[in-house]
């Protein structure tokens, strides 16, 4: 047997930087994508027959990240032929992908009513086997992505802050100092405004910043609120944070999608932290000398949550599905 896939992978000392990828999902029927990171990350994209997408993230034992890229040297994956005949139109081609340190990708592609190809399948098989052992492996769900809104979608509470069980109940930490500037105080009157709306929250331990859930119509994620005072400036922010970490080898990708989604942005903007691949939207107000009222507030909160809303399949798509920054934008934009 040659060695085109050892060639192109190199050593074991790099496959930290790599990752390989079995693609079976379907334009009509769905399917999974199973992609594994030579660190131990692993992402399962399970897209059902109504085209909705679940992502979910997990973290693969020490052993089994070896054992798979082993499996891909030891059948030669990259030497195969894909198939040359013309295949049924509602037939599957299962694709898998290597990339290697250097960012390099080669694919194949397995048609599957083609002859059964014994190397193949044995790779196939070790990497579903993360599919199959999801739950053993902690698997969370980081993303859902809907094509169009569905019924459910469409009804009541399926857009909205997720409620708090008492709204108008909240239990933080009271503020007797006096100041004129306290975080605490300010802390209290934006509690104050979430409890109104009913939003459920929870206060970050020492820290003046509450956590609250929300629900989309694109998925689910979290959302701060922080209160950042100084002796002459009380300001309040409010961010959406996208319920994945961009890949290192997509954060480029994703640095341009946020560049022409924030042109033209009115009120906050999408921010790329290039170290670990935190996405979210920021929004702000200054209220120095001012009362924290829910005049000052509402447009802080909804434009942010509806910009993530609008964008958060942009986002996927650029990470997921390999569509360009600029399509992507167009898409949703028009």
């Amino acid at each position: 047997m040659s060695a085109v896939t050892k060639e192109f992978l190199g050593s074991p000392d790099t496959w930290r930087d790599a990752k390989i990828e079995l693609d079976d999902i379907h334009d009509v029927w769905g399917g999974k994508r199973i992609t594994v990171y030579g660190d131990g990350t692993a992402f399962v994209k399970i897209v059902d027959l109504g085209q909705t997408a679940e992502t979910y993230r997990m973290e693969l034992d020490e052993e089994h990240v070896p054992q798979l890229f082993e499996a891909v040297l030891r059948n030669d994956v990259l030497s195969l032929e894909s198939g040359s005949a013309q295949p049924e139109a509602d037939e599957v081609c299962s694709r898998l992908s290597v990339t290697n340190a250097r960012g390099e990708t080669r694919t194949i592609c397995h048609w599957d009513l083609a002859a059964t190809n014994e190397r193949f399948e044995d790779v196939r098989n070790q990497l579903s086997s993360v599919f199959e052992r999801m739950g053993d492996l902690g698997a969370r769900l980081v993303a859902t992505v809907s094509p169009t809104p569905t019924e459910a979608a469409a009804g009541e509470g399926a857009f909205g802050a997720v409620a708090a069980n008492e709204p108008g109940d909240f239990n933080l930490p009271q503020d007797h100092s006096g100041d004129v500037r306290s975080p605490l105080r300010a802390l209290q009157a934006v509690g104050a405004f979430f409890s109104e709306d009913g939003w459920s929250f929870e206060q970050m331990p020492e820290r003046p910043i509450l956590r609250l859930p929300f629900q989309g119509k694109g998925g689910r994620w979290n959302c701060y609120a922080q209160v950042r005072v100084t002796k002459d400036v009380e300001q309040v922010l409010f961010y959406s944070v996208l319920p994945l970490n961009v890949p290192a080898e997509k954060r480029a990708a994703i640095a341009e999608f946020i560049t022409r989604a924030n042109y033209g942005m009115a009120l906050g903007n999408f921010e790329l932290d290039f170290n670990d691949g935190e996405v979210r939207y920021k929004t702000s107000v200054d209220v120095t000398d001012q009362e924290i009222a829910a005049g000052l507030l509402r447009p802080l909160v909804y434009t942010n949550v509806l910009m993530m809303d609008k964008y958060m399949s942009g986002l996927i798509a650029v990470v997921y599905a390999d569509v360009s920054p600029a399509e992507a934008v167009k898409q949703i934009e028009g």
